[in-house]
């Protein structure tokens, strides 16, 4: 008779085979992958054929167990629109909300009725730049940058008649709108076609109850990738010094199965190792005292954009992609965050936390 530790590593690895990507990798070397709990296109994301894949979270921990760490509280940052009232004493460091679109309705807040799709464009017109994005969504899926000039209607770089204007908006449902971030000159001279971000990896240290900031990364778009940085897509990836802010080299996803890290820019040829990211202290300091705000929330990726004045949190997510962060340094090296993860995952694992969780959590 099969045991049931062998049937559930079947079940994973079914898992992670129908997620994985195509990639050139021979099939001995797939069910490794999968057998050690990791995508077929983590052999190269973590060049694994050199590095040993037990200092890394493993693809599995991160799609099935991260996304439960946060238990019930995850809707608080699923939900754009909650996740702005939760941190309602930041509003400074927060993007102005304007309003929503549900059923298709149009909606500004402070004003009493829904407004028109045309009284909308005049709203865009109005403001330079606005920002539409899904309520609950991640990865920058289906966010549309809408920018007026003159006459004409831009949305994600391109000018859209009217009546193409008309016709997405008419067509999106549950989206808020925000305000455009104008970033710092040092983002926009890397790449100016996109709003790059920065993401802060937080976490509690249970031994001490202690926010503590796991690694960070900073995101430049391309010209693929646009209108945002989605490093999957096609933009870049670059680590940040915790002590000094200074940049490390930029690397893109590895989608021909070799790794090219960059100094400058490949589309601009502008630095990128080196450069210091503006008031980086300030930045660690203010988005710790967020998180320790949020006690019931252990574990948090923070998207940041930084401006000319402060910085802004464009979002927060609850199961935050690991890659981004281990494709420069792998996670579990660290004790501290290697403990935090066992932990979490030992709750899990126990008779008690399934049961309250069957209970209480929200099926996300």
């Amino acid at each position: 008779m099969i045991g049931r530790s062998f049937r559930k590593k079947i079940r994973e690895m079914i898992y992670l085979y129908k997620r994985s990507r195509k990639v050139k990798l021979g099939i001995l070397e797939k069910l490794k992958m999968w057998g050690n709990g990791f995508l077929s296109e983590s052999y190269f994301i973590y060049s694994l054929k050199d590095n040993d894949y037990k200092n890394y979270l493993s693809d599995y921990a991160r799609f099935k167990k991260t996304a439960k760490i946060n238990g019930y509280y995850s809707i608080m940052l699923h939900d754009k629109l909650y996740f702005t009232k939760i941190l309602r004493d930041f509003k400074d460091y927060l993007p102005e909300v304007y309003g929503l679109i549900k059923d298709k309705c149009i909606t500004l807040f402070g004003e009493s009725a829904s407004i028109s799709i045309g009284r909308f464009a005049d709203f865009c017109k109005e403001k330079g730049s606005v920002v539409l994005k899904p309520l609950i969504g991640a990865e920058g899926e289906g966010v549309f940058v809408i920018t007026t000039n003159g006459e004409k209607i831009i949305i994600n770089g391109e000018v859209v008649s009217y009546e193409k204007y008309l016709s997405i908006v008419a067509n999106l449902e549950n989206y808020l709108i925000t305000e455009f971030i104008y970033q710092h000159k040092y983002s926009s001279e890397i790449f100016p076609h996109t709003a790059n971000t920065i993401r802060i990896l937080t976490m509690c240290d249970d031994d001490n109850n202690e926010l503590f900031i796991a690694a960070a990364i900073h995101r430049f778009g391309s010209m693929k990738s646009i209108p945002v940085d989605n490093w999957a897509r096609g933009g870049y990836s670059c680590p940040i010094s915790l002590d000094t802010g200074a940049l490390g080299k930029a690397v893109s996803y590895p989608s021909s199965g070799k790794l090219c890290f960059e100094s400058r820019h490949p589309e601009t040829g502008n630095q990128i190792e080196n450069v210091i990211v503006p008031r980086w202290k300030m930045i660690k300091h203010k988005t710790t005292e967020m998180a320790k705000t949020l006690p019931f929330i252990p574990y948090i990726g923070w998207d940041i954009v930084v401006t000319r004045e402060r910085f802004k949190v464009i979002e927060g997510n609850s199961c935050t992609g690991v890659n981004l962060f281990q494709i420069h340094s792998p996670l579990l090296e660290n004790a501290r965050v290697r403990r935090f993860y066992q932990r979490r995952f030992a709750m899990q694992d126990s008779k008690r936390f399934r049961s309250y969780r069957s209970k209480f959590t929200l099926k996300l």
